[in-house]
C-alpha cells in the first residue's frame, strides 16, 4: 500500500473507530467543513447534504429512527487515488416499528488534504467501487 493510501486508510479507520465507540465529535472533527454526504434512494434517510451542520442533521434523523443500533467495521481498503471503502455491519431495531435490520453496507469516504470531505452509504462493494470510479473520473476531467 502506498504512503497516501496508508494515511487515508488510517484517517478513516480512526474516524470510524471513534464513531462506532460513540465519540461522534472526534469523528466529525476529521471531516472538512464542506463535507458532502450522499445516500441513494434505496437506503434509509436518503439525500444529498453539504456541510457539517447538514451532516449532523442527517445523523440526528438517522439516530432517531432506531431504539437500538450497532456498527462493526468488517473490512477497510483504499479505493482509487483518494477514497476508502469500509464494509460496515449494521444491526438495528426500529424505534417505532420494532423491525430488526441486519446488513452490511459499503461506506465510501473521500479524503483530501488529510481530512474527510465525502461520505456515502452504498448497498454493496460493487456500487461503492463504481461511485469511486465516477468521482475520480470527474475529478480527472477538471
Amino acid at each position: 500500500m502506498a504512503d497516501d493510501e496508508q494515511r487515508n486508510v488510517g484517517l478513516v479507520r480512526g474516524g470510524l473507530e471513534n464513531w462506532i465507540a460513540g465519540d461522534h465529535e472526534a469523528a466529525i472533527a476529521a471531516f472538512t467543513d464542506d463535507v458532502q454526504v450522499e445516500v441513494p434512494a434505496e437506503l434509509g434517510n436518503a439525500g444529498s447534504y453539504t456541510g457539517i451542520e447538514e451532516f449532523r442533521r442527517w445523523f440526528a434523523e438517522w439516530d432517531e429512527a432506531w431504539s437500538e443500533f450497532r456498527l462493526e467495521l468488517k473490512e477497510i481498503e483504499p479505493a482509487g487515488d483518494r477514497h476508502v471503502i469500509a464494509m460496515i455491519h449494521s444491526h438495528g431495531i426500529g424505534a417505532g416499528s420494532g423491525i430488526e435490520v441486519d446488513n452490511v453496507l459499503a461506506w465510501v469516504i473521500g479524503v483530501r488534504r488529510g481530512r474527510m470531505d465525502f461520505f456515502s452509504l452504498q448497498p454493496d462493494r460493487e456500487r461503492a467501487s463504481a461511485l469511486v470510479r465516477e468521482r475520480e473520473d470527474a475529478e480527472d476531467s477538471y
